[in-house]
């Protein structure tokens, strides 16, 4: 009897391991002594509960992310809506006739940003929620930098800054060049957005590598990570993102992980710096 009790000794911990497991204790693990049939069904049994543990994490934290955008969605709505209802109700009562022409104004200015956002919150759950197939060809990193600073001219101007190109001699990188564009052009936009009057913007590019540098408020380290969740506002000295969609660096995200692309950013001498770097193919 004492020998048959010591051969099922084994098979009565794998039952009650998987007991627990069933009754969703993942993160019960069974014993895994010796080199028998029973130890490899302990083995496979834990490495089954781990596997479902750490699902439910990623679960977990997707279920909050989702939580997270869609009431900063709702806060970033009440705004315009509510100048949009004020507006509109200025206009039906006819108060202050001589303003029609600003109610109107800016009934149609935050409609277009409500549009905006709208249209960029679209463009992330897109790519975040499907399969992003890309469309990959040889392109040129120097021409598309060049085609998407040509939108942020007059701001450029505007606020005198000094622009400098470290190019290579061949930027040409195989990606998808319409998805790439719009990484290209949110973090120029970002750079020329926050770049202080008179300061430097500094493009260096090579094959495959791009880094974006503006002079101006460096970005606090604890929300170095954060900005490239949707709709993050960040700290005060870099809240500027007025009449913008704060889906940028979010949607950029997306797409660079798509290309399988390192990316990042970090505060150096007197401003910031965004940089991705593609994988090299031949």
């Amino acid at each position: 009897l004492i020998v048959v009790w010591l051969l099922l000794l084994p098979l009565r911990r794998i039952n009650e391991g998987t007991r627990q497991i069933a009754q969703g204790n993942y993160s019960k693990r069974l014993p895994e002594k010796g080199s028998t049939e029973f130890s490899q069904l302990s083995r496979n049994m834990n490495e089954m509960a781990e596997a479902i543990e750490h699902n439910i994490k990623d679960l977990e934290s997707v279920a909050e992310d989702r939580n997270t955008f869609i009431a900063n969605l709702a806060h970033e709505m009440k705004t315009p809506a509510a100048v949009i209802k004020n507006s509109a109700e200025c206009l039906e009562e006819g108060i202050h006739p001589e303003k029609q022409a600003h109610y109107i104004g800016m009934v149609q200015k935050e409609a277009d940003h409500m549009n905006n956002l709208l249209m960029s919150m679209l463009a992330y759950t897109r790519l975040s929620d499907s399969f992003c197939e890309l469309n990959k060809t040889d392109c040129s990193l120097q021409e598309m930098m060049e085609l998407s600073c040509v939108h942020y001219k007059g701001q450029i101007e505007a606020k005198n800054l000094h622009v400098i190109w470290d190019s290579a001699e061949n930027t040409t990188t195989r990606c998808d060049e319409k998805l790439i564009m719009m990484v290209l052009d949110n973090f120029i936009s970002n750079a020329v957005r926050f770049c202080k009057e008179n300061g430097v913007i500094r493009f260096t590019i090579a094959p495959g590598t791009v880094n974006v540098y503006n002079e101006g408020a460096q970005i606090p380290e604890d929300q170095i990570k954060e900005i490239w969740t949707p709709m993050y506002k960040g700290d005060s000295s870099r809240n500027e993102t007025k009449g913008t969609s704060g889906m940028g660096l979010a949607i950029s995200a997306v797409i660079l992980k798509a290309h399988r692309a390192s990316y990042g950013v970090h505060n150096v001498t007197r401003g910031v710096e965004f940089y991705f770097k593609l994988p090299f193919k031949k």
